[in-house]
């Protein structure tokens, strides 16, 4: 009870006194020192680096559990012992001192002999890593990131280098580097007993060998939406994750399995068997005819990366949903993801990720301004700024059509949403997604024209939603006594209707309707007598005809109902909420 108090008055003294870094320091050995030092009783796997550190974590626990080797993990988005595992709801990549070394004291309590501990530069930069026996050290690559935390990049490498560092105290550490990243040198440097080393770029990149006693290359590389084929020597190896940046830690993984003495066996049987990394490149799937993938991608190498990814499943369109941190973190990206965004993506919605205190717009604007200034922006594209991102979602799935991509990034796995005032939101990306495509709706249709009640209950069972339907005015307001709908479909101007009660009944209703209604008026004051009774959609019949029926059940194909005109019409009941909307049939 007295122990926060303790610190946050501590942290106070330090700040004032300029010994900040002395006061992490110090917190990082009460914390070991308070907890046994438990990472003696484990081997301890570090991984860091800019993109990767969480997938990559998660193969190496993987595998070893997989392969009878009792393993703790601690990452951004899960925590793990043993085969138990559970979301990270912290919002910090690397737990404080006292959680993490209390954490590493559950683990080796019950029975793990190994610990993989995604680290990062802020936890660096904190001591964090101090006083855990790390034996092993990764590094996966490095971009730039969180620049004005550390003053520069060059700051940022070299806080990262320092787990190398850090390692290489022990007599048998192991440290392993990616050979393709411009930066390998810096991690090089440290006195590292055994070096290992991963390619994919096999070209130029050899004379970093001399270095090592190992060399791990990836040859005959597949990539498909099923997942990544690939060969190390003269065995194959295959994992359900896909694109090169998944490679790469599907590598780097093997690399420190390998030179922990994992039998190569056990390794290829892990890694074909790894799990889906909750928000990194996840798909959702609830039978949609196009694609939903849910991505953390939240920096401008990160981005392009799964902006190419994505290119492997050739969408006919490719929708993306994206965003950038607010109160001041790197600025500088925002323009640069802006300006990716214009060079890859088809339809573009701009929103919210994790604002802090600053204007949503601005940072929104900010990415903006990246897409309109792209010299390589599709000609097309068009670009919507919705700072409510459960707006944005739904805005996002409303642009789908049959064979697209929709792509959200800046989120993944994330558990919160940080906004002004030091607030949280409470987030879950996926499960949106999943509500809005799966939520079944209670339609009521009030027309007594046989094709037009034809087509909307084909559109809306196709689509797994209730439908009501009623041909009598009378009979239209007894049930909207009794009952409440999602959705209504009104002939506004059928006999023995009183379209104006019924829409003022549904206004009054507990949970907010959508209405749509029927008319052949087309005139200005049709419009304006709908506007005022704040019909969510006017549906426009033909003027030459009562129905809509010679317009829409003359095709030859009747599937090109749902695919065409349905997609126009119904789109603006599932997903987003369109007042005074036009839709001409």
């Amino acid at each position: 009870m007295l122990l926060q108090p303790i610190k946050n008055l501590a942290r106070i003294i330090a700040s004032a006194t300029g010994l900040l870094s002395a006061y992490h320091y110090a917190l990082s050995f009460f914390g070991a020192l308070w907890y046994g030092f438990p990472s003696r009783r484990m081997t301890v796997i570090g991984v860091t680096g800019t993109k990767g550190k969480t997938t990559t974590c998660n193969l190496i626990a993987h595998i070893l559990n997989s392969a009878g080797v009792k393993t703790g993990m601690a990452t951004t988005v899960n925590f793990r012992i043993g085969v138990q595992t559970w979301t990270n709801d912290t919002k910090q990549t690397m737990l404080g001192r006292f959680a993490l070394q209390k954490f590493l004291r559950e683990m080796a309590d019950a029975g793990c002999t190994h610990a993989v501990v995604e680290t990062s530069s802020e936890g660096i930069l904190q001591h964090r890593h101090r006083f855990i026996d790390y034996r092993v050290a990764v590094f996966t690559n490095l971009s730039p990131e969180h620049i004005e935390r550390h003053g520069s990049f060059e700051a940022y490498r070299d806080t990262k280098a320092k787990l190398f560092t850090h390692v290489a105290h022990r007599a048998d550490s192991i440290g392993v580097y990616n050979f393709d990243d411009p930066n390998v040198g810096y991690f090089l440097k440290p006195n590292v007993a055994k070096k290992i080393g991963y390619s994919y770029v096999t070209s130029d990149k050899r004379q970093a060998t001399s270095s090592t006693t190992d060399i791990v290359y990836a040859t005959d590389v597949v990539f498909n939406v099923n997942g990544t084929r690939f060969a190390i020597g003269n065995t194959r190896y295959a994992t359900p994750l896909i694109g090169e940046f998944n490679l790469y830690n599907a590598l780097a993984a093997i690399a420190a399995l390998r030179g922990l003495g994992v039998p190569e066996d056990k390794i290829r049987k892990g890694l074909a068997s790894a799990p889906q990394v909750p928000g990194r490149m996840e798909p959702v799937n609830k039978g949609q005819p196009f694609t939903v993938i849910v991505d953390y991608a939240h920096e401008p190498k990160s981005l392009e990366e799964v902006y190419k990814a994505a290119e492997l499943f050739k969408p006919k369109k490719l929708i993306g949903l994206l965003g950038s941190q607010g109160g001041g973190r790197d600025v500088w990206k925002r323009e640069a993801m802006g300006k990716i965004a214009g060079a890859y993506l088809d339809e573009t919605i701009l929103t919210n990720e994790d604002p802090y205190d600053e204007p949503p717009m601005r940072i929104i604007e900010d990415i903006e301004k990246g897409i309109l200034g792209s010299g390589g922006r599709k000609k097309k594209q068009t670009v919507y700024k919705i700072i409510d991102r459960r707006e944005a979602i739904k805005k996002a799935l409303s642009l789908a059509r049959t064979g697209d991509l929709v792509l959200l990034t800046g989120k993944g796995g994330e558990v919160w949403m940080c906004v002004e005032g030091g607030k949280k939101v409470a987030w879950d990306e996926k499960k949106i997604v999943e509500h809005k495509r799966t939520r079944r709706l209670h339609a009521l249709i009030v027309d007594d024209d046989e094709d037009s009640v034809e087509l909307l209950t084909y559109i809306m069972r196709n689509r797994g939603h209730i439908v009501n339907v009623v041909e009598e005015g009378p009979r239209c307001l007894t049930l909207c006594r009794k009952q409440t709908y999602d959705v209504l479909f009104i002939d506004y101007h059928m006999p023995g209707l009183n379209g104006d009660e019924v829409i003022r009944m549904v206004r009054n209703w507990d949970h907010e309707s959508l209405v749509f209604v029927f008319t052949a008026d087309h005139s200005d004051k049709c419009i304006d007598m709908f506007s005022k009774l704040e019909v969510d959609g006017i549906i426009f019949k033909p003027a030459e005809s009562d129905t809509i029926h010679s317009l829409l059940f003359n095709m030859e194909n009747r599937k090109d109902i749902d695919d065409q005109i349905a997609q126009r019409l119904i789109n603006g009941v599932i997903f987003p909420k369109f007042r005074r909307q036009r839709v001409r049939c």
